[in-house]
């Protein structure tokens, strides 16, 4: 009988040993997958930026307000793909248009997993549709446009960044004409690991 009740304590010694380290794995397992960061593999911004441009040619000022709401997803570290959606208000000596576009772009950080401000490049391409209206009339525009950008998201949690871009649009018009752009942005992202 003795032996039977060391056994039986023997079994359950080892059922609650089995239980303590499959505790302690999940344990590790979950605190490695909150720790993951946050360009890994895998991880989705989401995220949007208001910016603000103005542009001189030709005696005449344009000034615009920017809307770009994206959505970018790391295929390997550091590398990310995604799209965005741009709306715009352009103003130019007391005429006005809007402006709204389309596109991919794909990015580059530079994160060394050990501090809270990701700088990354990424370039895009957007297509893009104006509507502009002037005195009497009103017309459209289609137009492509090629952007650059430096940016930095500074994350202030651990799913939560602040973003600030600073970006070069070369724009091509139909009928040849093209002008380019610098535009400094502020937003936010939301990081999804």
């Amino acid at each position: 009988m003795t032996s039977l009740i060391q056994s039986g304590g023997y079994i359950q010694n080892s059922f609650m040993k089995g239980i303590g380290i499959l505790l302690v794995l999940s344990i590790l397992i979950i605190d490695t997958t909150l720790a993951q960061e946050p360009t890994d593999k895998r991880t989705t911004w989401i995220g949007g930026t208001a910016g603000f441009s103005s542009v001189s040619s030709e005696g005449a000022t344009a000034t615009s307000i920017t809307l770009s709401p994206s959505v970018s997803h790391f295929v390997a570290n550091n590398i990310f793909v995604g799209g965005a959606v741009n709306w715009s208000r352009v103003s130019e000596n007391g005429n006005g248009g809007s402006s709204l576009g389309i596109g991919p772009h794909l990015g580059l950080s530079f994160n060394n997993g050990g501090g809270s401000s990701i700088p990354y490049v990424a370039g895009g391409l957007r297509y893009l549709q104006i509507e502009l209206t002037k005195a009497d009339f009103h017309y459209s525009i289609d137009h492509a446009l090629i952007f650059l950008s430096q940016s930095f998201n500074m994350v202030v949690r651990e799913s939560l960044g602040i973003l600030i871009e600073a970006s070069y649009h070369i724009q091509s018009f139909e009928g040849g004409a093209s002008f380019n752009s610098f535009v400094l942005s502020i937003g936010v992202t939301g990081i999804l690991n």
